[in-house]
């Protein structure tokens, strides 16, 4: 037989009643009192609020419906729902249930809310989720006509397992619109004014969930078991949809299985699609197992296709096994500082070879920290990936990953006994930090940390936040200074950072810097960074700028102070498309080098290969820090001798502005370029520094307002 659990259904079948008669003959025919008023709903028969293959859903006695701003009881009598309306008069604005408007429904464009979590014992029939309706009509007839709002994900699971199984929620992706959230309608449109194609990049507003508590629905075992629950979503249009079902077996283990249609769906009001999905262990049915972290009782290594949720004791350490993909659903698992070796050691995730990590809800993670010793290269990475191994972050949710107080976000970290890997992030929002304000911290957001290396970073997409530490840097390298007295050295370096599209913010704690490499401080120390790509994207990258010695660089090689051989170094800077907009200390640039300044008898240098803009739209400003302003907006930085004699160097091999670059906008401190050979647009070529742009640059449009230059060849 076929069991249909119905949560919301969807007019497909049958007729509106209609009235042709006039009240009295219509109460004698259907014996309700003087006044009443018959609810109907359109495509529907026998007064049922839906109707889905066969499958009636009728009103019940206390079904509350809001007209005109007041909540009135469905009395019914056989086939026929009424309220008293002896009291309605003027137009009628009508809604069920009765709390789905959101503003004054007393308007033929009201706005209504729905909801993305439906919460449902399901023990009876009667306990239905209320399928969202409205009415509207001039004036008071005999009937109030109710038309569906939603469209319906029909979820029909079979269970091949050899044991029954217990759903606790059935879940409705959508990849890229809304399908819960306050809309408003056009109650005057036969459509309702229902367009679908209501874009979001709210995770939430495209996931609506059926939770059944602490009463889950059976799925028997064997193909005449069908078990059907119909769930309300918002119409889409051409959009891509994903079902879960989370269940049980019953002996403890848990389960999520997936089905998503192999083209995008279009399913506009009072239309339903079939979502089939397989509950079976057999290859392409999209099992997963779901691991609640907060029942373990010990170290963890999450398995390929398991997802994670709730969160672990900080005391466990939480591994993720080798060429697994796993999914991160509300998960936490937050090391503390601590006193205890075991504690500073464990990284937030611990990733023990390839991993790709799918984000799902809000995602938290941690790298421990050692609180009583003044050292730092006692801390660990929110996640830890080693090289030569890579690890890759999509999905549609939320990870904030904190680094220890001198380990990165996501990337390296001090108390791992070796570098980190390769990082590329598809999509998601990714917020990652460190705990570190101090100079000691000298960590990136994503990247490396002091003495810590790290391969290529890779963003393609997403949401992407990166908070460097003190004398860090956002994306890339870590920094470097002589208050990591533990490690045999404090150099850093970054692979190449590429990145192809995405929402990305990169910036740092004092004298940090956007996305390259950290702060280079005192003696003997090297920090790289290979190539730096943008290919697309906004990206926005900003240098520490609250000193006087304005060490940040939005873009670059970051700042050398101090004695000995210091040295910063990044390969070529290229930007062929996306929007960027990079801001630099006092003394820095904002894409290039920064500020080099050597003591006595040192020999400091911050080197850039060349920066090249091929494409898109760039913003590069240097911000002044009282009445010091002396920052190149793209090019070389200061070199300062601090202490006769020393030997300091900022240099940017060339600068190339080609004519597919849309729009520059330089804001100068000193210089508006500085490098060994520029070029701009056809033929304007020099050496050294512009400090007036006077002069042709075709075919770029050139014009200065202060001390901002604008190129443009849009």
């Amino acid at each position: 037989m076929t069991k249909r659990l119905t949560i919301a259904c969807i007019a497909l079948c049958g007729i509106a009643i209609t009235t042709s008669c006039n009240k009295e003959k219509q109460n004698e025919l259907f014996g309700i009192p003087e006044g009443a008023l018959l609810l109907t709903t359109e495509n529907t028969s026998n007064q049922a609020k839906t109707e889905v293959e066969g499958l009636a859903v009728r009103w019940v006695d206390g079904d509350e419906v809001n007209v005109n701003g007041n909540d009135y009881s469905v009395v019914v009598n056989g086939d026929v729902a009424y309220i008293n309306g002896s009291g309605i008069s003027g137009s009628v604005f009508a809604y069920y249930p009765s709390n789905l408007v959101a503003s004054d429904g007393q308007t033929t464009e009201p706005t209504v809310s729905f909801p993305s979590t439906y919460a449902s014992a399901l023990g009876t029939n009667s306990q239905i989720i209320p399928l969202p309706m409205a009415a509207y009509s001039p004036s008071v007839g005999n009937t109030i006509l109710f038309k569906h709002l939603s469209a319906t994900v029909n979820v029909m699971m079979l269970n091949n397992m050899s044991t029954t199984l217990y759903v606790s929620n059935v879940i409705v992706r959508s990849e890229s619109q809304r399908i819960n959230g306050i809309i408003t309608l056009d109650l005057t449109d036969d459509n309702l004014g229902l367009a679908p194609s209501y874009t979001s990049t709210s995770e939430t507003e495209r996931t609506v969930t059926v939770s059944f508590g602490n009463s889950p629905v059976s799925v028997g075992v064997g193909t005449d078991n069908i078990t059907s629950i119909q769930v309300p979503i918002l119409p889409i249009n051409n959009d891509k949809l994903t079902v879960e079902v989370e269940c049980t077996d019953g002996n403890g283990y848990s389960y999520l299985y997936s089905y998503t249609p192999d083209s995008p769906v279009t399913i506009g009001r009072k239309e339903l699609l079939d979502a089939r999905v397989k509950l079976s262990t057999a290859n392409g049915d999209h099992m997963r197992q779901v691991t609640n972290l907060s029942t373990l009782t010990g170290d963890y290594t999450a398995q390929d296709g398991e997802t994670l949720t709730g969160e672990l004791d900080p005391l466990y350490k939480l591994n993720i096994a080798n060429n697994a993909t796993v999914t991160l659903r509300n998960m936490t698992h937050n090391v503390p500082s601590g006193t205890t070796d075991n504690i500073t050691k464990n990284p937030g995730i611990n990733c023990l070879g390839n991993a790709t990590l799918i984000l799902e809800g809000i995602n938290l993670v941690q790298g421990g920290s050692h609180s009583n010793r003044g050292v730092i290269g006692e801390s660990s990475a929110g996640i830890y990936i080693p090289s030569p191994y890579t690890l890759t972050i999509k999905g549609n949710g939320q990870l904030t990953a904190t680094g220890g107080k001198a380990s990165a976000g996501i990337g390296a970290g001090n108390q791992q006994s070796g570098d980190a890997g390769n990082i590329i992030i598809e999509s998601g929002t990714i917020i990652a930090n460190v705990i570190g304000i101090t100079p000691s911290s000298s960590s990136a957001g994503i990247g490396g940390c002091m003495g810590r290396n790290v391969g290529d970073i890779t963003i393609n997409g997403g949401t992407v936040i990166a908070t460097g530490a003190a004398h860090g840097c956002g994306i890339g390298s870590g920094g470097a200074t002589d208050y990591a007295n533990n490690l045999s050295s404090s150099s850093s370096s970054c692979g190449n950072i590429t990145i192809n599209g995405g929402i990305v913010t990169a910036s740092a704690g004092t004298n940090g810097n956007g996305i390259g490499t950290g702060f280079c401080y005192q003696s003997n120390y090297q920090l790289q960074c290979g190539s730096i790509t943008i290919n697309g994207g906004t990206v926005t990258a900003t240098g520490h700028y609250n000193n006087s010695n304005g060490n940040g660089v939005g873009i670059g090689a970051g700042t050398c102070i101090g004695l000995g051989t210091n040295s910063t170094s990044c390969g070529p800077i290229t930007i062929n498309g996306g929007t960027v907009t990079a801001t630099g200390g006092c003394t820095s640039a904002a894409i290039g080098a920064g500020h080099a300044w050597s003591g006595g008898g040192s020999t400091n240098s911050c080197r850039c290969e060349s920066i090249s803009i091929n494409g898109g739209f760039v913003t590069a400003t240097i911000a002044p820090y009282g009445n010091i302003n002396q920052g190149s907006a793209i090019g070389s930085g200061l070199a300062t001798i601090g202490q006769a004699p020393s030997y300091p160097s900022s240099s940017v091999g060339t600068i190339t502005i080609n004519n597919g670059a849309s729009r520059v906008v330089m804001t100068k401190g000193t210089n508006y370029i500085k490098a060994n050979n520029w070029s701009i647009g056809n033929n304007a070529t020099g050496t050294d520094a512009i400090t007036d742009p006077s002069g042709s640059y075709l075919p770029f449009a050139s014009s200065t307002s202060g001390n901002t230059w604008t190129l443009s060849n849009e």
